[in-house]
């Protein structure tokens, strides 16, 4: 069964679904709800940071020496070069 005919034949599984969607909507595109700017305003370094950080998540990818994985200081922010 599609997730849409699902919906349909037990509507409360709407419920969980709307939720999520506040959600979102909420933390990532409220203008006016929480303190400074939404998603759609942050600088495209901001976005280059948050990338390396979630591929550097945990330090997973410089462990395995993946070849994507940049190599961030998770306070600093800064790119340092892989040593090979």
């Amino acid at each position: 069964m599609s997730f849409a005919s699902k919906l349909i034949a037990e509507p409360k599984r709407a419920v969980p679904l709307a939720t999520w969607l506040a959600y979102v909507y909420f933390v990532f595109f409220s203008h006016a709800l929480l303190p400074g700017p939404d998603v759609t305003q942050l600088d495209p370094a901001t976005w280059t940071e948050v990338i390396g950080l979630s591929l550097n998540f945990g330090f997973v990818s410089p462990v395995l020496h993946l070849p994507f994985s940049p190599v961030l200081h998770p306070v600093s922010g800064k790119e340092r070069r892989q040593s090979k």
